[in-house]
């Protein structure tokens, strides 16, 4: 039985992108193979989406020991209450964030509808806005606690494990998003080989799907650190249309030659 050549991840990368007549090499590569091209290309796409946004964040108010202990305006959480120096306005990874001791309570009125995210802290109690919805909790929760600016500057070492907490659950989450997509574009490549009588098992169609995505996700992944929104919900057409158009292409690269020549002889 020939070996079938393995290929290195810029390669498959290449193909997977550049040449969908090539196709054919890559469901010839074995499951490690794909597997871990798919975990780099997820690692990729999250070091876009997260780790990068993460990093550029937390350099740009000089780490969180500086920024809680010289940037943050003074400020005292005691018995339930917050006092801060003055009105603080900032943002997180895209997340507007407002901090204002003087006000007891905010109204809808007051959360920005063009962000999907907000949130707001008043004197006593902490207003999450999320798509359309508004969670709030009092801050008396953490009664009996002191808090202030050294108070978390000596605890800088949790946020910044925060901060790889949240890039390994960005991590997971791409990775689920990615192998999901993928599955339901493996369904829909089961019709397009049936409709083209093309004879290919449903695990071949699955890895060409896996490499099928790869060029959107990564403008997927761009998109959402950069776009700003320009395309709206269409983009989720286009990024749908780039990868059906490669999952179709990378099909049709398996027809046999007698299907080719028959393909030549309806056009003549």
């Amino acid at each position: 039985m020939e070996n079938k050549k393995t290929l290195g991840i810029i390669d498959q990368f290449l193909i997977a992108t550049t040449k969908w007549k090539s196709y054919v090499s890559l469901t010839e590569q074995k499951g490690r193979t794909v597997v871990k091209y798919f975990l780099l290309i997820t690692l990729l796409i999250t070091t876009i989406t997260s780790v990068i946004p993460v990093a550029g964040y937390v350099t740009s108010i000089g780490g969180f020991q500086k920024f809680f202990s010289e940037t943050l305006p003074e400020f005292e959480y005691k018995d339930g209450i917050l006092d801060i120096d003055r009105r603080v306005t900032m943002d997180f990874l895209g997340m507007p964030i407002t901090i204002d001791s003087t006000i007891e309570e905010y109204s809808a009125g007051d959360f920005d509808n063009t962000f999907p995210q907000q949130l707001l802290i008043g004197k006593n109690q902490l207003f999450i806005y999320q798509s359309g919805q508004v969670f709030t909790a009092k801050l008396g929760t953490l009664y009996g606690r002191h808090i202030n600016n050294q108070t978390l500057a000596n605890h800088s070492s949790f946020f910044n494990f925060l901060m790889f907490v949240y890039v390994f659950f960005g991590f997971l989450f791409e990775l689920c998003s990615y192998l999901i997509g993928a599955f339901f574009y493996a369904i829909l490549g089961v019709n397009i080989s049936a409709q083209r009588k093309i004879k290919l098992s449903f695990s071949q169609i699955f890895k060409i799907a896996i490499y099928a995505k790869t060029c959107a996700a990564i403008l997927d992944a761009v998109y959402s650190v950069i776009g700003n929104g320009i395309f709206g919900l269409s983009w989720i057409f286009i990024s749908m249309i780039i990868t059906f158009v490669f999952l179709s292409f990378g099909i049709i690269a398996h027809r046999s030659d007698k299907q080719d020549s028959d393909a030549k002889d309806l056009l003549t």
